[in-house]
């Protein structure tokens, strides 16, 4: 399958770049911050400040945080500002690409996919660094298939250069050098070859592979931290995210993409496809250990588009029109679908910290206290000159519930706001959980809520007031 020129392929990531440009920035401040953009802004802020970059995994990260931190400012759209634009940029990259290698028909349709994509979009709108290990990856993943395909020596050691960055972005990194081992994998398996086109005797491929394992290894060691401390089997919210984010839709029509590749046997529709796979299957298997969320796979989501656009394209040239169409569309319909429910009753797959503190500062009298299970957020919005979220100063941390935390909280002498988030507050034990209960039962009242559930997942607020004794 032909692509198209330079020209055309600039002109049409131009094209996508304004398009997804309007879908990202039109509504980048409308939602409040989460947990993880919390952290970012306090450890871009202030720990990279004062602890310097050895106290932190991975430094390239909060440095790109604190640049639009400081250029645009720490509310939701100038904290956003970067970490959109890079994702914004991935777009027109993944644009370009496909409009080289497929033509210009599968790279409208593999940026539309992209632009519309609930994933994509709600990564792009936080204050984390996921849209800059995808863009990493991705220009990772292009050089790499260009190596396969020319076996030509720069491909391959900027490809090597890029994975050694984007482990310095982020460790998940990892999980993508997988996807490039097993695409390999796969082209060796079905691809067929001449003894001329056995890149594996060449001195080259030898010193890829081993400079593959010496950055994944380097990979590895940064999150060996992380993985200590946050490991647990997370393999069902791994699944439950990935199904929920790409939607059922997509998936079938990836699963459709993906026989076919294997089907045709071509290099480069298995490259997209062991790429995609080979990342989201590391990351299962990993999930069985430790913590692997659908951010730290973000990486297979533009191979996953491309091996659809792929077969649209295909399918287009092959002259079943409605067919390649239907494709597309189904998939489109849905991120279509999810993006109005973003806008409006999901709120950004966000909880609704900001609206609950903005009632709140207008309620609160001196002396009073804040307690919340999301301590950090409220910092953020009760405080904002205070630079170390992570110890929060205004609030106090509800990060359990047991007697001796109890007794503090009864014997204050002021009024006491109870602001507690069902997303934090499942990680209780029941003991805590149980006491916490009985306490707002018996000693405080029911003051507000913000209630949100998206699928399975509770991100509701409730707010309780406990009045000094004697004052009802």
């Amino acid at each position: 399958m032909s692509g198209t020129g330079a020209k055309t392929a600039g002109l049409l990531a131009l094209v996508a770049i304004l398009f997804a440009a309007c879908v990202r920035f039109s509504d980048l401040g409308n939602y409040s911050l989460w947990i993880d953009e919390a952290f970012s802004i306090s450890d871009a802020t202030s720990r990279l400040e004062v602890e310097g970059e050895s106290a932190i995994e991975n430094p390239i990260s909060y440095h790109v945080v604190r640049w639009g931190i400081d250029l645009f400012g720490r509310d939701e759209w100038g904290a956003r500002f970067l970490p959109c634009a890079i994702g914004v940029l991935s777009v027109g990259v993944f644009c370009a690409w496909l409009a080289c290698r497929l033509g210009v028909f599968a790279a409208l349709c593999g940026s539309v996919l992209l632009t519309i994509s609930p994933w994509h979009h709600f990564l792009s709108q936080s204050v984390r660094y996921y849209t800059l290990n995808l863009l990493v990856c991705l220009l990772a993943g292009i050089a790499f298939e260009a190596w396969l395909r020319t076996r030509r020596a720069w491909p391959a050691l900027l490809s090597l250069a890029l994975i050694a960055l984007g482990s310095q972005v982020h460790a998940s990194s990892l999980l993508f050098v997988a996807g490039l081992g097993f695409a390999v994998a796969l082209q060796l398996c079905f691809v067929p070859r001449t003894s001329s086109a056995r890149f594996w005797r060449s001195p080259l491929t030898w010193v890829a592979a081993a400079a593959l394992l010496g950055i994944a290894w380097i990979a590895y060691q940064d999150a060996a931290w992380y993985l200590e401390q946050k490991g647990r089997f997370s393999t069902p919210v791994y699944l439950g995210n990935l199904a929920f984010y790409g939607g059922p839709v997509l998936w079938i029509a990836i699963c459709f993409a993906a026989w076919r590749a294997l089907r045709v046997r071509e290099p480069f529709p298995l490259f997209l496809v062991g790429v995609a796979s080979g990342t989201l299957l590391c990351g299962g298997a990993l999930s069985l250990l430790v913590t692997v969320n659908h951010q730290y796979v973000v990486s297979a989501l533009p191979f996953l588009i491309a091996a659809l656009a792929w077969l649209g394209a295909a399918t287009w040239k092959a002259g079943a029109r409605g067919a390649a169409l239907a494709l597309v569309a189904l998939p489109a319909a849905e991120g279509l679908a999810m993006q109005a429910l973003y806008r409006t009753s999901f709120g950004g797959f966000r909880a609704e910290w900001r609206s609950a503190a903005a009632m709140l500062l207008e309620e609160l009298e001196p002396g009073d206290m804040v307690a919340s299970n999301r301590a950090t957020i409220l910092e953020h919005y009760l405080a904002p000159n205070a630079t170390n979220l992570r110890d929060p100063r205004r609030v106090l941390l509800l990060g359990h519930f047991n007697h001796e935390l109890l007794l503090e909280l009864m014997q204050h002498p002021g009024r006491v706001w109870y602001l507690v988030g069902e997303d934090g507050s499942a990680t209780w034990d029941a003991v805590d959980r149980e006491s916490f209960e009985w306490h707002v039962r018996t000693r405080c009242r029911h003051f507000a809520s913000f209630p949100r559930r998206i699928g399975t997942k509770e991100l509701g607020i409730e707010i309780w007031l406990q009045e000094p004794r004697g004052s009802r």
